[in-house]
Protein backbone atom coordinates (compact mmCIF):
# COMPACT_ATOMS: atom_id res chain seq x y z
CA UNK A 1 0.00 0.00 0.00
CA UNK A 2 1.31 3.64 -0.89
CA UNK A 3 1.10 6.82 1.21
CA UNK A 4 -0.96 7.96 -0.92
CA UNK A 5 -3.38 4.86 -0.58
CA UNK A 6 -4.55 6.47 2.96
CA UNK A 7 -6.53 9.18 1.42
CA UNK A 8 -9.06 6.43 1.25
CA UNK A 9 -10.04 6.28 5.07
CA UNK A 10 -10.73 3.04 6.68
CA UNK A 11 -9.08 1.53 10.28
CA UNK A 12 -6.59 -0.33 8.48
CA UNK A 13 -5.59 2.59 6.33
CA UNK A 14 -5.32 4.55 9.45
CA UNK A 15 -2.91 2.80 10.77
CA UNK A 16 -1.09 2.45 8.03
CA UNK A 17 -0.89 6.14 7.75
CA UNK A 18 0.56 6.43 11.27
CA UNK A 19 3.15 3.93 10.92
CA UNK A 20 4.27 6.18 8.08
CA UNK A 21 4.70 9.27 10.31
CA UNK A 22 1.99 11.09 9.58
CA UNK A 23 -1.43 12.53 11.16
CA UNK A 24 -4.67 12.29 10.23
CA UNK A 25 -5.36 15.62 8.48
CA UNK A 26 -2.11 14.72 5.94
CA UNK A 27 -3.49 11.22 5.35
CA UNK A 28 -7.12 12.93 4.39
CA UNK A 29 -5.78 15.31 1.92
CA UNK A 30 -2.92 14.66 -0.81
CA UNK A 31 -2.56 18.59 -1.17
CA UNK A 32 -1.27 18.18 2.89
CA UNK A 33 0.59 15.48 1.88
CA UNK A 34 2.56 17.33 -0.77
CA UNK A 35 3.31 19.92 1.95
CA UNK A 36 4.18 17.86 4.39
CA UNK A 37 6.38 16.14 2.15
CA UNK A 38 8.42 19.27 1.11
CA UNK A 39 8.74 20.45 4.41
CA UNK A 40 10.74 16.76 5.20
CA UNK A 41 12.56 17.54 1.75
CA UNK A 42 13.22 20.85 3.16
CA UNK A 43 14.75 19.55 6.65
CA UNK A 44 16.76 16.98 4.59
CA UNK A 45 18.20 19.78 2.71
CA UNK A 46 19.50 21.24 6.40
CA UNK A 47 20.69 18.44 7.64
CA UNK A 48 23.38 18.59 4.38
CA UNK A 49 24.10 21.98 5.07
CA UNK A 50 25.35 21.42 8.65
CA UNK A 51 27.47 17.88 7.21
CA UNK A 52 28.59 20.82 5.02
CA UNK A 53 29.89 23.16 8.27
CA UNK A 54 31.70 20.04 9.44
CA UNK A 55 33.31 18.74 6.40
CA UNK A 56 34.26 23.07 6.12
CA UNK A 57 36.03 22.42 9.24
CA UNK A 58 37.30 19.13 8.91
CA UNK A 59 39.57 20.78 5.98
CA UNK A 60 40.38 23.83 8.32
CA UNK A 61 41.42 20.89 10.63
CA UNK A 62 43.73 19.62 7.63
CA UNK A 63 45.25 22.52 6.58
CA UNK A 64 46.27 23.59 10.14
CA UNK A 65 48.38 20.46 10.48
CA UNK A 66 49.55 20.79 6.85
CA UNK A 67 50.82 24.34 7.94
CA UNK A 68 52.90 22.39 10.69
CA UNK A 69 55.15 21.10 7.32
CA UNK A 70 54.67 24.78 5.75
CA UNK A 71 56.22 27.44 7.28
CA UNK A 72 55.00 30.81 5.70
CA UNK A 73 51.51 28.96 6.04
CA UNK A 74 52.16 28.42 9.85
CA UNK A 75 52.88 32.21 10.16
CA UNK A 76 49.87 33.54 8.37
CA UNK A 77 47.59 30.88 10.30
CA UNK A 78 49.01 32.21 13.49
CA UNK A 79 47.99 36.17 12.74
CA UNK A 80 45.90 37.50 15.23
CA UNK A 81 43.01 38.24 12.50
CA UNK A 82 43.03 34.58 11.69
CA UNK A 83 42.84 33.80 15.58
CA UNK A 84 40.08 36.14 15.74
CA UNK A 85 38.35 34.43 13.32
CA UNK A 86 38.50 30.90 14.59
CA UNK A 87 37.33 32.00 17.99
CA UNK A 88 34.37 33.83 16.95
CA UNK A 89 33.19 31.33 14.50
CA UNK A 90 33.77 28.58 16.76
CA UNK A 91 31.16 30.67 19.28
CA UNK A 92 28.65 31.19 16.52
CA UNK A 93 28.85 27.49 15.28
CA UNK A 94 28.28 25.93 18.79
CA UNK A 95 25.51 28.35 19.19
CA UNK A 96 23.46 26.88 16.09
CA UNK A 97 24.54 23.32 17.02
CA UNK A 98 23.08 24.35 20.29
CA UNK A 99 19.25 24.85 18.49
CA UNK A 100 19.36 21.31 17.40
CA UNK A 101 18.88 19.93 21.38
CA UNK A 102 16.54 22.93 22.33
CA UNK A 103 14.35 21.99 18.98
CA UNK A 104 14.41 18.37 20.64
CA UNK A 105 13.85 19.88 24.14
CA UNK A 106 10.56 21.93 22.86
CA UNK A 107 8.91 18.77 21.36
CA UNK A 108 9.38 16.59 24.28
CA UNK A 109 8.10 19.18 26.55
CA UNK A 110 5.11 20.40 23.94
CA UNK A 111 4.72 16.98 23.47
CA UNK A 112 4.99 17.37 19.65
CA UNK A 113 6.40 15.04 17.38
CA UNK A 114 6.58 14.49 13.44
CA UNK A 115 7.45 10.52 13.22
CA UNK A 116 5.43 7.90 14.60
CA UNK A 117 8.54 6.26 15.87
CA UNK A 118 9.00 9.20 17.85
CA UNK A 119 6.14 8.30 20.29
CA UNK A 120 7.11 4.87 20.99
CA UNK A 121 7.68 5.45 24.48
CA UNK A 122 3.93 6.08 25.22
CA UNK A 123 2.00 2.44 24.95
CA UNK A 124 -1.44 3.34 24.29
CA UNK A 125 -2.27 4.01 20.36
CA UNK A 126 -4.68 7.22 20.90
CA UNK A 127 -1.62 9.21 22.89
CA UNK A 128 0.29 8.40 20.19
CA UNK A 129 -1.75 9.94 17.28
CA UNK A 130 -1.99 12.45 19.56
CA UNK A 131 1.82 13.43 20.34
CA UNK A 132 1.67 13.75 15.94
CA UNK A 133 1.43 17.66 15.44
CA UNK A 134 2.67 20.50 14.68
CA UNK A 135 3.16 22.68 17.98
CA UNK A 136 3.76 26.48 17.27
CA UNK A 137 6.57 26.89 19.76
CA UNK A 138 8.45 23.87 18.06
CA UNK A 139 7.94 25.67 15.05
CA UNK A 140 9.25 28.69 15.92
CA UNK A 141 13.12 26.83 16.89
CA UNK A 142 13.13 25.49 13.83
CA UNK A 143 12.35 28.17 11.90
CA UNK A 144 15.17 30.30 14.33
CA UNK A 145 17.93 27.57 13.52
CA UNK A 146 17.21 27.03 9.74
CA UNK A 147 17.88 30.73 10.03
CA UNK A 148 21.25 30.43 11.39
CA UNK A 149 21.86 27.99 8.59
CA UNK A 150 21.41 30.33 5.95
CA UNK A 151 23.07 33.27 8.18
CA UNK A 152 26.10 31.71 9.54
CA UNK A 153 27.57 29.73 6.69
CA UNK A 154 27.87 32.45 4.44
CA UNK A 155 29.69 34.01 7.69
CA UNK A 156 32.43 31.14 8.31
CA UNK A 157 32.94 30.76 4.26
CA UNK A 158 33.32 34.58 3.10
CA UNK A 159 34.89 35.56 6.99
CA UNK A 160 38.07 32.87 6.25
CA UNK A 161 38.66 34.48 2.65
CA UNK A 162 37.96 38.05 4.58
CA UNK A 163 40.72 37.06 6.77
CA UNK A 164 43.43 35.58 4.49
CA UNK A 165 42.87 39.63 2.46
CA UNK A 166 44.74 41.02 5.73
CA UNK A 167 42.26 43.22 6.86
CA UNK A 168 43.24 45.34 10.29
CA UNK A 169 42.83 43.09 13.37
CA UNK A 170 40.53 46.08 15.00
CA UNK A 171 38.23 46.56 11.49
CA UNK A 172 38.73 42.48 11.59
CA UNK A 173 37.58 42.36 15.50
CA UNK A 174 34.41 44.58 14.62
CA UNK A 175 33.12 42.65 11.67
CA UNK A 176 33.36 39.24 13.92
CA UNK A 177 31.97 40.75 17.16
CA UNK A 178 28.71 42.75 15.44
CA UNK A 179 28.04 39.47 13.39
CA UNK A 180 28.54 36.89 16.67
CA UNK A 181 26.09 39.79 18.85
CA UNK A 182 23.85 40.06 16.13
CA UNK A 183 22.84 36.30 16.05
CA UNK A 184 22.61 36.49 19.50
CA UNK A 185 19.94 38.75 19.39
CA UNK A 186 18.16 37.89 16.64
CA UNK A 187 17.90 33.89 18.52
CA UNK A 188 16.73 35.47 21.60
CA UNK A 189 14.13 37.77 19.95
CA UNK A 190 12.99 34.52 17.81
CA UNK A 191 12.65 32.22 20.59
CA UNK A 192 11.06 34.94 23.10
CA UNK A 193 8.60 36.35 20.46
CA UNK A 194 9.92 40.08 21.12
CA UNK A 195 8.22 42.36 18.90
CA UNK A 196 9.99 43.41 15.52
CA UNK A 197 11.82 45.08 14.35
CA UNK A 198 14.07 43.69 16.97
CA UNK A 199 14.16 40.37 15.05
CA UNK A 200 14.67 42.02 11.83
CA UNK A 201 17.48 44.47 12.79
CA UNK A 202 19.47 41.96 14.12
CA UNK A 203 19.14 39.84 10.71
CA UNK A 204 19.66 42.89 8.69
CA UNK A 205 22.71 44.17 10.88
CA UNK A 206 24.58 40.27 10.43
CA UNK A 207 23.81 40.02 6.78
CA UNK A 208 25.32 43.72 6.37
CA UNK A 209 28.06 42.46 8.07
CA UNK A 210 28.79 39.61 6.05
CA UNK A 211 28.26 42.09 2.62
CA UNK A 212 30.75 43.93 4.47
CA UNK A 213 33.38 41.70 4.51
CA UNK A 214 32.44 40.20 0.78
CA UNK A 215 32.81 43.76 -0.46
CA UNK A 216 36.48 43.57 1.13
CA UNK A 217 37.37 39.94 -0.60
CA UNK A 218 36.08 41.30 -4.10
CA UNK A 219 38.06 44.80 -3.91
CA UNK A 220 40.96 43.11 -2.83
CA UNK A 221 41.21 39.93 -4.23
CA UNK A 222 38.57 40.89 -7.64
CA UNK A 223 40.36 38.60 -10.85
CA UNK A 224 38.54 38.35 -13.73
Amino acid sequence: MSQLDCDVWSVSEQECCWRRGFSPQFALSSELYLLESGRREKECYWNVLTSVVWSFYALILILIILSRKFEKMADMMNNDVFLAFFTYATIVILKMMFMAPLTGYFRVTRKAFSNWEDTAMIKNPEERKKMLQMNPDVERVRRCHQNDLENIIPFVLIGLLYAFTGPDLSTALIHFRIFVGSRFVHTFSYILALPQPSRALSWVTGMFTTFSMAYRVLTTALYL
